[in-house]
């Protein structure tokens, strides 16, 4: 019974701090310009901007992952980033207002565009289908119509 309960808290907790669709594309996005900016970033840490001690939870070790990958493993790690952390840090950095955040901007709008493009595909393979059953079952009636005058 316990065992039970253990499982089903541990499981919340996971729930809990998965990271949402939005968050994962900023992710991608911040990591994206660490990769094409690592100079600026290492520049922070040596000359003591920022101390790898001030990283929010789980960025290091998913900077290192990302460093070392040669796939992409590396995003199960995701969940462990605080991302209410990277969030507020983030806009420390010196070139957030004038590259990071419409670069953040962008993925979103990516993200959402997809997701509208997603929906409103689905809404249209509803449609055809709900046509389709409609005109099926007009078919059917006409055929069971005729077939009653006939007899």
């Amino acid at each position: 019974m316990y065992s039970k309960v253990a499982l089903l808290l541990a499981s919340s907790a996971a729930l809990a701090h998965a990271l949402s669709d939005t968050q994962i594309a900023e992710l991608k996005t911040i990591m994206s310009d660490v990769a094409s900016n690592i100079s600026e970033y290492m520049e922070l840490a040596t000359d003591g901007t920022i101390s790898l001690s001030d990283l929010p939870a789980g960025v290091l070790s998913l900077g290192l992952a990302v460093a070392s990958a040669t796939d992409d493993s590396y995003t199960t790690l995701y969940d462990d980033v605080d991302m209410d952390a990277v969030e507020t840090w983030l806009t420390v950095l010196p070139w957030y207002s004038t590259r990071l955040s419409s670069e953040i901007a962008a993925a979103l709008y990516t993200l959402t565009a997809e997701a509208s493009s997603a929906a409103a595909s689905s809404s249209a393979a509803e449609a055809t289908t709900s046509s389709a059953v409609a005109a099926s079952s007009a078919v059917e009636s006409s055929a069971a119509a005729s077939s009653a005058v006939a007899s």
